[in-house]
């Protein structure tokens, strides 16, 4: 099997609360992801616009969460809707996996603290 398929394809999905998304990839290899840290990296153009015209600390984030279970888009990706009422953001399979918040993959800037929250399972994500 296509090492890249397995890195970008979920083997499984689940959201642990509302404020964390855990991903265990096809390769085995087991993500986690604050919401808030996904709504801070929102790939939508409205967001990267905003990222792009203001420095950080301007970014006005605060505690973020999910307000529905989030919906598997095309089979490729997940759509989030936060508190802020944000649903514009289609988070590929591949783009979680690059942006993976674990020791080995975490991007050089984010601390260990960044990347850790609190465990409540739910159930495992829908697909529609």
């Amino acid at each position: 099997m296509d090492e890249i398929w397995l890195q970008t394809n979920p083997k499984t999905l689940e959201m642990s609360g509302t404020s964390k998304l855990k991903v265990t990839w096809a390769d085995e290899h087991f993500s986690e992801y604050k919401i808030s840290y996904l709504r801070e990296i929102c790939p939508c153009a409205h967001c990267r616009d905003i990222r792009n015209a203001k420095p950080p600390e301007e970014w006005n984030l605060r505690a973020f969460f999910v307000t529905e279970t989030p919906k598997m888009t095309g089979g490729y990706a997940l759509s989030f809707v936060f508190n802020d009422s944000h649903r514009e953001g289609i988070y590929s399979f591949d783009f979680l996996r690059r942006h993976c918040t674990c020791e080995k993959c975490r991007p050089a800037e984010m601390s260990p603290k960044e990347s850790s929250g609190e465990s409540n399972t739910k159930p495992a994500i829908n697909s529609p």
